[in-house]
């Protein structure tokens, strides 16, 4: 069985929808005269017009209409909504019809379409451009402080980089390093914000939900948890058994003490061949199966071998791997 086959079973539903299915007699033309004249006012910058407009096609017509979903989404993002922002955008991805890769790339483009978005540090309705090639230096400059550990001064970096970013791909990658510098900082509420920042204008990129559900898991609440859990399913919606995602979420299911879920979860994953794309690095292997040892040698004496033999497959992918405690 493929690992990404038993993950429905482990993770909570996405998010659900209060709308009604269309009838045989309703036709398609209502609601796509609807998003076309919401579409209209996004480029006019009347936000909260369009954004009725949205919701009145979401919740009177048959929403397969991802549109509809990722135009309310930039319509709570130029709001700066950034939980609502995300919610709409799960809808968007879950009720796209193909949810091939094909769909997503169009759906991405209206996301990053320019359209009046609103740049990071200008005033409320700037429609600035900004600069992406300086974004860019910026960028490049942060990550060669990140990696020689400069954490401060690589955040810092990325932070120019946003603040100088038009609303493009450009700054979702910004926000997306910034979050990650904030993890290995232990600043893990400014990580969530960075990242929800990042999946707000890169929504249909399944690592960038992995990264957020990351930080979620750090911040350690309950609710935020549960947060991590609804960002990694989306992101199984954009890749299929990603074996990074489903790493993550047997760590925060083993947060949640749900044990024995986390346990198939990481057999699942840790099973798979090495070579399975995309592949997970050394590190995630060897925290996978330390962690699974971990709950093996939990569950009592009878399971201490299947523990041990999990920590010898530590040692086989990291012969330095630490002891667990």
């Amino acid at each position: 069985m493929r690992a990404g086959a038993a993950l429905p079973a482990l993770l909570a539903p996405l998010l659900a929808s209060s709308t009604r299915v269309r009838s045989d007699g309703e036709a398609d033309g209502a609601p796509q005269a609807a998003l076309a004249a919401a579409d209209g006012l996004v480029g006019e910058g009347r936000w909260p017009a369009a954004l009725e407009v949205y919701q009145r096609v979401l919740t009177t017509a048959d929403v397969t209409h991802p549109e509809a979903w990722v135009g309310a989404a930039l319509c709570f993002r130029e709001s700066s909504r950034s939980p609502e922002t995300i919610s709409a955008l799960k809808a968007g991805i879950n009720s796209s019809k193909d949810r091939s890769q094909k769909e997503y790339d169009r759906l991405e483009r209206l996301v990053l379409a320019g359209r009046a978005l609103r740049r990071p540090g200008a005033g409320h309705g700037s429609t600035a451009a900004g600069d992406d090639a300086e974004s860019q230096d910026w960028l490049r400059q942060g990550d060669a402080l990140r990696a020689s550990n400069q954490l401060v001064l690589a955040a810092a970096a990325y932070r120019r980089s946003v603040a100088v970013a038009g609303p493009t791909g450009a700054q979702s990658d910004a926000w997306n390093r910034l979050g990650l510098s904030l993890m290995m900082m232990g600043s893990a509420d400014e990580a969530k914000a960075a990242l929800e920042n990042a999946v707000c204008f890169r929504p249909f990129h399944a690592d960038v939900w992995v990264n957020y559900a990351t930080a979620l898991k750090l911040v350690g609440t309950q609710e935020s948890l549960a947060a991590a859990l609804a960002a990694i399913e989306t992101s199984l919606k954009l890749v299929s058994g990603f074996p990074r995602a489903m790493l993550v979420a047997g760590s925060v299911l083993q947060l949640l003490g749900q044990h024995d879920r986390a346990i198939r979860l990481y057999q699942a994953v840790l099973n798979e061949p090495a070579e399975a794309t995309p592949p997970l690095t050394a590190q995630m292997r060897v925290e996978g199966w330390v962690n699974l040892g971990v709950l093996l040698r939990g569950k009592g004496p009878e399971f201490n071998e299947a523990a041990l033999s999990c920590y010898r497959q530590a040692l086989v992918v990291e012969p330095a791997a630490p002891a667990p405690n």
